[in-house]
């Protein structure tokens, strides 16, 4: 019993292979039902071993997914919100940028368009004011509408680059939807985890149920081993009584039989001597 319950202690406790090899050995050299013991309760322990390794593995995949669900959300709606801010802001500045250049151009487009007909009309001269000052005022407003359009330019540009930012957060909003399809794959196979670890408690009960019916077919053969020796020491007993019996008769036939020949030895040694 102690050989049993240390060999117990070191397979419950110990991870070394020496030391299980030790336990093996030393229950091995006990008899049948320590050792049907021993083995039930060994499956007991690695099921159980088993059991709680899957439920640790499966919990901390749980909560790190979790983990990254929520963080993925998390960054998700502050993306999503970011994206919408911007988008708003670039609206509202191209809109209003755009009308005051509109506004701009058509006020110097029709001031233009009021020279020129003038030029055309009085051919090309204006009774108060001489050529070259319209030139020069034409050049200017040309040279004004010139800038305008620089800075339509620089807002097309600027325009591009929030585009181009837009892209970017749409495609990191893609990386994130492909985490989270990620994330959701990974609770598939934790599912999946989870069935098979059902369907190895269900094998564990299985080899449970048939190691309770091997010990109950052991108890059986060793009863029946026990009546077998018990009736054969019986008919060996009876046996040999019979054949003391026996041998007391042969003993006491080969004492008779010893004596005659001693008197026939003796008788002739007499005869022998008359003769002499």
């Amino acid at each position: 019993n102690q050989f049993f319950f240390i060999s117990i202690q070191i397979m419950d406790l110990s991870s070394d292979s020496i030391l299980l090899g030790i336990a093996e050995e030393i229950i091995s050299r006990l008899p049948p039902q320590i050792q049907s013991k021993y083995y039930l309760l060994k499956t007991a322990i690695m099921k159980e071993q088993f059991k709680n390794q899957h439920k640790i593995e499966a919990e901390e995949n749980k909560q790190q997914i979790q983990a990254q669900k929520q963080q993925l959300n998390d960054v998700l709606t502050e993306s999503q919100l970011e994206l919408e801010r911007v988008e708003k802001e670039t609206q509202i500045s191209l809109q209003t940028e755009i009308k005051s250049i509109q506004t701009e151009q058509t006020d110097q487009l029709q001031q233009v368009k009021l020279l020129i007909n003038e030029i055309l009309k009085n051919n090309g001269l204006q009774q108060n004011l001489q050529l070259p000052q319209q030139l020069i005022l034409i050049n200017q407003k040309l040279q004004d509408f010139s800038d305008n359009q620089k800075s339509f330019q620089k807002l097309q540009q600027q325009n591009q680059k929030l585009q181009s930012q837009n892209s970017e957060y749409k495609s990191y909003i893609s990386e994130l939807m492909k985490q989270l399809e990620s994330s959701k794959a990974i609770l598939l196979q934790n599912d999946r985890l989870e069935q098979k670890i059902a369907k190895q408690q269900d094998l564990f009960n299985e080899l449970a149920l048939k190691q309770q019916e091997t010990e109950v077919l052991f108890d059986q053969c060793q009863e029946t081993y026990y009546q077998s020796i018990k009736t054969l020491k019986h008919k060996a007993e009876t046996q040999i009584d019979a054949m003391q019996e026996k041998l007391a008769v042969v003993f006491d036939q080969m004492r008779r039989i010893r004596k005659v020949e001693s008197f026939d030895e003796s008788m002739k040694s007499i005869w022998d001597s008359l003769e002499k």
